[in-house]
């Protein structure tokens, strides 16, 4: 009778242990919970619009020029900047604007717009230019790894000048403490279309490099190689290769980066590029700014991950 008990007592106490497992398994795998909670966020990007960053860049405008007690004149308010740039878009032939790469919904949304048929409130949000980053781990063992920012424009920004990207990453061993780690390699690209939808060339741009971070910049509308015709930067990438600076030191149990897209509001917008990188805090800053010219660098496509030598991500955006 006692050793019945018994078994039904064993019985009990397992089919808790089972529920405990299915409803809370970070408890089971305690030792994966340590840098971050694990998971996996394949095929996981980040869109921001043309007319997102219009809508910041103008409440900088407005609480700026409340500052300053509407006294003084800091130019236009870039909504509408966007605005009037945003009708010259609509007034190119619908043959035009798909060569650009809009759908043929956005193309009847900006006939429309430029016909007065619906206002810039209902058309902005509707037909801006999207632009879709994503960060992702190309290979990776405890001794390498190699991580890539992407970056693509569905269609052409209103403002074309020079922009930015910025890369900031540290190896972390199975302690969670971070170690100092060396760039192996680098790779840059950036690939122009014509405003016709026609692939045009690649090209690589120069990166600045520390331990710890790359950036560069390009510009975004140049002249084709024949000196006839305009071409923009689409899309483009930025791949870094590191491994931990003393060789049969630490390894790594993952790495964690962050990168970001910086664009200019101006054609002569030169942009400036910060980067820190705080292990201890676990934090990865950025920052755009201008250098010289006017206008100003906005932030988008911001992409922060952990990625674990186990296959595992963990998106901290």
């Amino acid at each position: 009778m006692k050793i019945k008990k018994f078994r039904n007592l064993i019985m009990k106490v397992m089919a808790l242990l089972l529920i405990s497992i299915l409803l809370f398994p970070s408890t089971v795998f305690a030792s994966e919970t340590v840098l971050a909670t694990n998971f996996n966020d394949e095929g996981m990007t980040t869109i921001k619009t043309e007319y997102e960053m219009v809508l910041e860049e103008s409440a900088k405008y407005k609480r700026s020029k409340k500052i300053l007690d509407d006294k003084a004149s800091i130019g236009e308010d870039p909504l509408e900047e966007y605005e009037r740039a945003l009708r010259i878009r609509a007034s190119l032939s619908s043959a035009e604007l798909v060569g650009m790469g809009y759908t043929e919904e956005e193309v009847e949304l900006l006939k429309k717009f430029e016909d007065g048929r619906i206002s810039f409130q209902e058309i902005a949000p509707r037909a801006t230019a999207t632009l879709t980053t994503d960060l992702e781990a190309l290979s990776h063992t405890a001794s390498r790894y190699s991580v890539r920012y992407n970056w693509s424009w569905s269609v052409p920004p209103t403002v074309l000048g020079k922009d930015g990207v910025s890369f900031g990453l540290y190896g972390i061993d199975s302690s969670s403490n971070a170690f100092d780690t060396k760039i192996d390699s680098k790779t840059s690209v950036v690939r122009y279309y014509y405003l016709d939808g026609r692939y045009h060339t690649s090209k690589s741009f120069p990166l600045e490099t520390t331990a710890r971070t790359v950036s560069g910049k390009f510009d975004t509308f140049i002249m084709d190689n024949t000196q006839s015709d305009r071409v923009w930067a689409k899309e483009g990438y930025i791949t870094v290769a590191i491994s931990p600076t003393v060789s049969g030191g630490s390894s790594f149990a993952a790495v964690r980066a962050r990168a970001e897209y910086g664009h200019s509001t101006q054609g002569n917008t030169n942009v400036n590029i910060s980067i820190s990188v705080n292990p201890v805090a676990g934090e990865i800053t950025i920052r755009f700014s201008v250098s010289s010219g006017t206008g100003s660098v906005s932030a988008m496509g911001q992409k922060q991950k952990v990625f674990y030598n186990n296959g595992n991500i963990h998106d901290e955006t």
